[in-house]
């Protein structure tokens, strides 16, 4: 596969992935207050209430506009209910006054992977300038170079990434899905299969799964993951995509390559 063929499928493969990003919190160093309004919005947005969530950070943003971990998390919160070009207002005002703050480069970084646009890699290196082993930037540095077709390059950033948050869902099928881009799917099931068995994992991680024993050539293993919505034949022609070096990748379905929500 070279970069012309795969930069619009990874477009919209990565805009999928970074959907399911949130921004990394110290909770120590939370004033009790600004900790406890942030666990009642998780648990707002985990039962299914989203406006509820995207009110508390909004609020939070307002009150605190000099404190880049509040303006993160309420962009965050609008990329995942589908207001970017608001979170990108939001994100640019707070880069004018914080133009190095590492956690709004990352969420400035997804919105261009959102995009496809090549800006993201260099939002992510400037991050990673001034958090050098934050696992959100290794991981968006290793999206941005797999959207731009250089797989072999993007491998190790994802491996960091995952050293530094070995229990990070997403963090760990991104490397999963870069493996599988290289071709090398055998390496990316072993990934797969231990996020498979968290309780929370999503029924998109069992399709990567899938996928993954398919590429390898595991046809029936594939098929028999469970939760799985992929079929046979969805199956058989995503492998084929992914074994070939010279087929051009097409668009994903939106239940496919896809970390939980």
């Amino acid at each position: 596969m070279n970069a012309a063929t795969t930069r619009p499928a990874l477009a919209g493969l990565l805009c999928l992935l970074v959907a399911g990003c949130t921004v990394s919190e110290q909770p120590a160093l939370q004033e009790p207050d600004t900790a406890s309004r942030m666990r009642v919005a998780s648990v707002a947005e985990a039962n299914g209430q989203p406006g509820v969530a995207l009110s508390i950070y909004a609020i939070e943003a307002g009150n605190r506009p000099d404190d880049p971990q509040a303006q993160a998390r309420y962009a965050a919160a609008l990329i995942r209910a589908g207001g970017i070009a608001q979170a990108d207002e939001v994100l640019s005002q707070a880069l004018a006054s914080m133009p190095d703050a590492p956690a709004l480069l990352i969420q400035s970084g997804r919105i261009r992977l959102l995009s496809g646009s090549p800006q993201a890699l260099g939002l992510f290196e400037r991050a990673l300038v001034a958090a050098p082993n934050h696992a959100e930037a290794l991981s968006g540095k290793g999206m941005a170079l797999d959207l731009a077709g250089r797989h072999a390059e993007a491998l190790p950033w994802h491996a960091a990434a995952t050293k530094a948050a070995p229990s990070d869902l997403a963090i760990g099928n991104n490397y999963a899905l870069s493996l599988m881009l290289v071709g090398r799917p055998d390496e990316a099931i072993p990934i797969l299969a231990l996020l498979a068995q968290r309780p929370e994992a999503p029924a998109r991680v069992m399709n990567n799964l899938a996928l993954a024993y398919a590429a390898a050539g595991h046809l029936s293993a594939a098929q028999a993951v469970p939760r799985s919505s992929i079929g046979t034949a969805e199956i058989q022609n995503y492998a084929q995509l992914i074994q070939s070096d010279s087929a051009a990748v097409e668009q994903p379905s939106n239940h496919l390559l896809r970390p939980s929500q």
